[in-house]
């Protein structure tokens, strides 16, 4: 589960640089990185970004390659896929703390990005902690 994560999120590095740069498009995905776990809508984002919505979604996705609601649920995703790994948070408060509003909306994406469900990759991720900290057999 784990390595499907890891492909999933491109073995977890970010990209080394976003193409055709765009000062706009870049001040849209800031925003929405740093208020993912908002309810956000594209005219806010596009007034963030000096853009009417029509040509933010336009700029956003020639310059980022996805759509802003596309980034947004990543972003969120994310936030949830580090909540789940680095915290004992329910998973309902780790679906209502990174921004979704509907739990099964939360599960479907989930398992449509990484491939597992929550809990699976929960299980999976204290799984390998045991095994990384249990001592060796001798």
């Amino acid at each position: 589960i784990l390595t499907q994560v890891r492909r999933a999120l491109g073995d977890g590095e970010a990209p080394a640089t976003l193409p055709r740069q765009d000062e706009r498009a870049r001040a849209a995905a800031s925003c929405i990185e740093t208020r993912s776990a908002e309810a956000l809508t594209l005219d806010e984002v596009a007034a963030v970004a000096g853009l009417s919505a029509f040509h933010l979604l336009r700029v956003f996705r020639e310059a980022i390659g996805v759509t802003p609601h596309q980034y947004l649920m990543r972003q969120r995703l994310l936030h949830a896929l580090s909540l789940l790994r680095d915290t004992r948070l329910a998973i309902t408060d780790v679906a209502f703390d990174s921004g979704w509003a509907d739990l099964s909306n939360f599960n479907r994406a989930f398992r449509r990005e990484f491939g597992c469900s929550p809990r699976a990759l929960r299980d999976e991720a204290k799984l390998h902690r045991r095994a990384s900290t249990a001592p060796p057999i001798a």
